[in-house]
């Protein structure tokens, strides 16, 4: 075997190596493949943890860090189009595109949770399938568009600027 694509790959089964050598005899980790159904690739993560938890781990991190990377990319704030060089901008400019994907989330959040006092605004966060509700928009862009309708509306929408984020 000389190439990660030469390993074996299952549908819903992952398959589990220890001890590989990376490049060097004092490296030596953990590789985890899996493959699912109707996905080209198989995932194969590399880990210096537990192989069981491995794929679990890495669940929540697309789950959850992906979509903040999305957000600030091209979901919101095209952070990959700034072209500054200058590390004190791009520091100063991320941490505030940080703060403000958190506070977008939050007011998402809010307005998922209290849509009816939001009795002059009308767009469609979730459809309904066999009875139950079915997210169709991110709480980072129902945040967004909210936001945009209160800044560039004449009429007053309640944007929450407390930061309590609910557990929805």
């Amino acid at each position: 075997m000389e190439f990660l694509s030469d390993l074996k790959s299952y549908a819903r089964h992952s398959i589990s190596f220890n001890d590989i050598l990376l490049y060097d005899e004092q490296y030596k980790t953990n590789i985890v493949i899996s493959k699912y159904n109707n996905v080209n690739e198989p995932w194969i993560i590399v880990t210096n943890g537990d192989t069981k938890r491995a794929i679990e781990d890495y669940g929540y991190r697309f789950g959850a860090i992906e979509c903040v990377f999305k957000n600030q990319k091209s979901n919101g704030f095209h952070v990959e189009c700034t072209v500054n060089a200058s590390l004190e901008y791009f520091t100063s400019m991320y941490t505030l595109v940080c703060i403000d994907t958190l506070l977008l989330t939050i007011i998402g959040a809010y307005y998922s949770k209290n849509s009816n006092i939001y009795k002059g605004v009308t767009f469609t966060t979730h459809t309904t399938s066999n009875n139950s509700k079915i997210r169709i928009v991110s709480l980072f862009n129902t945040g967004l568009l909210l936001f945009n309708l209160a800044t560039n509306s004449e009429y007053y929408i309640r944007l929450p600027l407390d930061f309590i984020l609910y557990d929805i």
